[in-house]
């Protein structure tokens, strides 16, 4: 639920962004440089890709440690 709610989120913001040109920087201007927050949006939900299975991963290996893995005795 938490990567799809961020995911989302993101998605929903990005008609916004793109008007409003929040956090945007264009030309021309003193660095002489643009930065587009929209793309920065993008990049960042792509990233979720190949980032998902090793964040979700170790965040079970994570609950395991805590809360133990089902290592029960056998007497």
């Amino acid at each position: 639920m938490g990567v799809s709610g961020e995911l989302l989120t993101l998605f929903a913001s990005l008609n916004e962004v793109d008007e409003k040109k929040i956090l945007t920087l264009e030309m021309p201007n003193r660095l002489n440089m643009s930065i587009s927050f929209w793309w920065v949006l993008i990049i960042a939900a792509l990233t979720y890709i190949p980032g998902f299975p090793q964040l979700y991963f170790y965040m079970i290996g994570q609950r395991k440690k805590v809360l133990g893995g089902g290592n029960k005795k056998k007497e």
